[in-house]
């Protein structure tokens, strides 16, 4: 359930008050493939259009999904999830 109520949040986030999505520690299905370390999970959702845009996204702790990572010691994870918010701030 906690799971369908992220993913809910994530695909409605341009539509919502960021308020209730930042008291999140999971505001995105990436915050939660980024802290379990999940990184096949992450793989599928980089696929879906427009997720990249969750990249920048931060949670509670004011971690995006690749910090998030990095701080729960998925390095191979946190640095693919780095190189994509990278590539999303070089297309702005």
């Amino acid at each position: 359930m906690l799971v369908l109520k992220i993913f809910y949040k994530s695909l409605n986030i341009c539509f919502s008050n960021y308020t209730d999505l930042e008291e999140s520690n999971w505001p995105t299905l990436l915050h939660f493939g980024a802290e379990m370390g999940l990184s096949l999970f992450c793989d599928e959702l980089i696929k879906v259009p427009g997720m990249d845009k969750f990249c920048h996204v931060t949670n509670s702790l004011d971690e995006t999904p690749g910090q998030l990572a990095r701080n729960r010691g998925f390095l191979k994870l946190a640095e693919k999830l780095d190189m994509l918010t990278v590539t999303q701030r070089d297309k702005r």
